[in-house]
């Protein structure tokens, strides 16, 4: 919240805290969600092996895929349902290990 983001213009340095309304929560929160999702996103597309990124990228409709089913994507992988959950309960678990929640 401290990050200076621009200048005034006075020339000061205007904190990310200062453009916001002392009682937006909401606004904060948008800020925090959309942090995180970034980090998610970026760990999708760069640190899984390609078979877990292309589940989750379809199951999220990530990247401008279309948002799928668990029994659309087995359908299209030729895989079971439950497989296809597994696999996206593996990587939820790799995600809560490795993005920074606080």
């Amino acid at each position: 919240m401290n990050t200076i983001i621009g200048t005034d213009k006075d020339g000061n340095d205007m904190e990310l805290m200062e453009t916001l309304d002392s009682n937006s929560k909401d606004a904060i929160e948008t800020i925090y969600n959309s942090v995180i999702s970034k980090q998610v996103i970026d760990y999708i597309n760069n640190k899984l092996p390609k078979r877990e990124k292309y589940i989750m990228q379809l199951r999220y409709g990530i990247d401008g895929n279309k948002q799928k089913t668990q029994q659309q994507i087995a359908d299209e992988l030729g895989i079971s349902r439950s497989y296809v959950s597994r696999i996206e309960t593996k990587v939820q678990n790799k995600l809560k290990r490795h993005i920074k929640w606080e």
